[in-house]
């Protein structure tokens, strides 16, 4: 479990987080929601450790994430940022190994990982090719296998829908979903794509200008009143023939 108790982050003059507490369920794929500026990668990347916190604390597991050095932390929590680098002349099969670096198992188990991370992306096809000759959607799955190769039991997601249409979204939705249950992993995601995003997760917590105002199951936040204040939208919310979620906005502000 990932527990965050007060947490306040500034960068800057300006405070982006302002004493949030919740806690993201072990097991489980929890989704953050809220508009462009409300906070959503800040908080993923301060999970993560990337950022340096002002206030409060998170936990991992009951300990306290400044507590974990850099490889520790690296050997249990993978993230997927919305804009990863890389040169575009590496191999695929190159990028991906990058993700076994906090471990000491060994060359071939190294290899193995790689290959199970390609294999589940289903991108085994795209090992040898560099980056550079990618599509955007096939570059997104590149770095999310990197991800996945450090085979850790918490995924930090930033848009892992980005630059995919929507096959590729379902597909990705799918994987997820199996990739949850089959290596045991705890998700924290946000993401654009309603549809997408509410169908993925268990847990869902709104962010608001830096605060947390919502939090619950999808079924609970994807209210009117709530997608009011999230989003300035109104809208229908129904499910459709196949048990999914769907929102059908009535106007925007």
């Amino acid at each position: 479990m990932v527990q965050i108790k007060g947490l306040t982050v500034t960068l800057g003059n300006k405070k982006i987080l302002d004493r949030i507490s919740t806690a993201f369920p072990a097991g489980k794929t929890s989704l953050i929601l809220g508009r462009n500026g409300s906070g959503k990668s800040t908080l993923l990347k301060t999970l993560a450790g990337l950022l340096k916190i002002t206030a409060g604390e998170v936990l991992l597991h009951g300990k306290n994430l400044t507590g974990f050095s850099r490889k520790e932390l690296a050997r249990r929590c993978a993230v997927l940022l919305q804009e990863p680098a890389a040169p575009p002349d590496m191999q695929v099969a190159t990028l991906v190994m990058l993700g076994r670096f906090p471990h000491d198992t060994g060359r071939e188990t190294d290899r193995n990982a790689v290959k199970r991370a390609l294999d589940d992306l289903g991108i085994a096809h795209l090992s040898e090719r560099k980056l550079g000759t990618l599509s955007g959607g096939e570059r997104r799955k590149a770095f999310f296998a990197r991800a996945l190769a450090q085979e850790t039991g918490l995924l930090i997601l930033d848009e892992p829908d980005a630059a995919l249409d929507a096959a590729a979204k379902n597909e990705l939705l799918k994987t997820l979903r199996e990739l949850k249950t089959r290596r045991q992993l705890t998700v924290i995601m946000a993401a654009h794509d309603w549809d997408f995003a509410l169908n993925a997760a268990d847990f869902v917590c709104g962010l608001k200008h830096g605060t947390l105002c919502c939090s619950g199951t999808p079924e609970q936040i994807v209210q009117p009143e709530i997608l009011q204040e999230l989003f300035g939208i109104s809208g229908i919310i129904l499910r459709d023939k196949y048990g999914k979620l769907r929102i059908l906005p009535e106007y925007r502000q």
